[in-house]
């Protein structure tokens, strides 16, 4: 019982105290990844933008890879369906971290995930 009070307490007091005022709301966007090989025969990623109530908000859409330090753009102007390639490494597993930047300037990851390229 008095533990209860007291996480009551705390959440009250989170609200009360304004301690949840800087959080921003997460953005609605979904997208898919298809793993394939191209007309090359190179192993490819295919990044496709499925929907969600915020897509119209996306101003670019990059990819980082594990060994990469930096983000690649990866769809110029990104809306509904719209699909972009990355490319995947044989003989490893690549993780791939899809995230999207929106015209406010907030980043949010949209994918990760490990995708092993077989040699």
């Amino acid at each position: 019982m008095v533990a209860i009070t007291v996480i009551l307490a705390a959440v009250i007091a989170a609200f009360v105290f304004g301690m949840t005022d800087n959080l921003s709301p997460q953005k609605d966007v979904a997208v898919t990844a298809i793993q394939s090989t191209n007309a090359d025969g190179d192993a490819i990623l295919t990044v496709t933008i499925q929907g969600g109530s915020d897509v119209s908000l996306l101003s670019k859409v990059e990819y980082l890879l594990a060994e990469a330090t930096t983000g690649t753009e990866l769809i110029a102007t990104p809306g509904l369906g719209v699909s972009g390639t990355v490319p995947l490494t044989a003989g490893q597993n690549n993780h791939v971290v899809i995230r999207g930047i929106f015209q406010d300037g907030t980043q949010q990851v949209l994918l990760d995930g490990n995708y092993y390229v077989a040699t």
